[in-house]
């Protein structure tokens, strides 16, 4: 199979992909463009499919989330905050968009869980969710269960708890 550069603004991401039977592998560009352009792009069509409100990228917003590793305190900024258009709640998706893995990023993920509870139960900055894509192709997908999963439980009168969801 020959490999290609992948080199359009498509929310591709920044490992290699299959598209058509062909594999392309991720340009420094075509990661910028992924992060930048990408991103947004697929975020828009969710907005104009009614899933989401608003997004913002995390970049100077002031959202930053205080952890631990390794005995050494550290600053986590989530890659995006986004507005779920569910109706009667104003819910605040923190958007992850994550390829791999590892301890540290466990260990943000667990301090995120942290601060979603301690925030949902003041309650003065509204509803907060936590979402890890790891895979933007399938990002509709998943923040359409994220919405879908928000109003099943409030059409019971529930109220989903601030959770990481990985599909």
């Amino acid at each position: 199979m020959s490999k290609k550069l992948l080199t359009d603004t498509g929310a591709a991401c920044w490992f290699p992909i299959d598209i058509g039977g062909r594999e392309y592998l991720p340009t420094m560009q075509s990661r910028w463009k992924t992060n930048e352009e990408g991103m947004r792009r697929l975020i828009e069509q969710l907005a104009q499919r009614r899933v989401v409100r608003f997004y913002a990228r995390n970049d100077n917003l002031g959202c930053v989330i205080p952890y631990e590793y390794m005995h050494v305190e550290h600053s986590y900024e989530p890659d995006f905050l986004v507005r779920l258009n569910v109706p009667g709640k104003e819910v605040t998706v923190i958007l992850e968009v994550k390829g791999y893995a590892d301890d540290r990023t466990q260990q943000k993920h667990e301090a995120t869980q942290r601060w979603l509870a301690a925030v949902n139960t003041w309650g003065k900055l509204g509803t907060w969710d936590f979402h890890v894509c790891r895979n933007p192709q399938t990002l509709d997908k998943e923040l359409i269960y994220v919405q879908q999963q928000w109003m099943s439980a409030l059409a019971h009168g529930q109220e989903p708890k601030g959770e990481k969801h990985a599909v």
